[in-house]
């Protein structure tokens, strides 16, 4: 009987959780820089990648394993972005009027 009642407690809590209204995270009403930074000479993804505005010290963002990175845009939006990254010549790309949101970037070697 017991668990019976425990049983039926249990299938009761489940149904009142399904039932209640779940609320979901406003989204970031900025809008987001992304792209991709890739190595110039073999095409391969880049992790690790520091993204900030031409400029400026503060990081907006760090590529991930696939090279990709993405970050709300500060304002002003900035003309420019760098990309640095330890054994790479830094790159500063400008924004595209038909992207303005979205910069690539392909990084040499630094060195011999």
């Amino acid at each position: 009987m017991r668990f019976r009642l425990r049983l039926l407690a249990i299938g009761l809590a489940l149904a009142i959780a399904a039932c209640t209204p779940q609320r979901t995270p406003e989204p970031d009403p900025r809008p987001v820089l992304r792209g991709i930074v890739v190595d110039a000479e073999t095409g391969g993804p880049i992790a690790g990648v520091v993204v900030r505005a031409a400029g400026s010290s503060d990081t907006l963002a760090v590529t991930d394993a696939t090279g990709l990175y993405s970050a709300p845009a500060p304002e002003p939006l900035p003309d420019a972005l760098k990309f640095a990254h330890r054994g790479y010549v830094s790159a500063v790309i400008h924004r595209s009027e038909s992207t303005p949101l979205l910069l690539d970037a392909r990084l040499r070697r630094s060195g011999p």
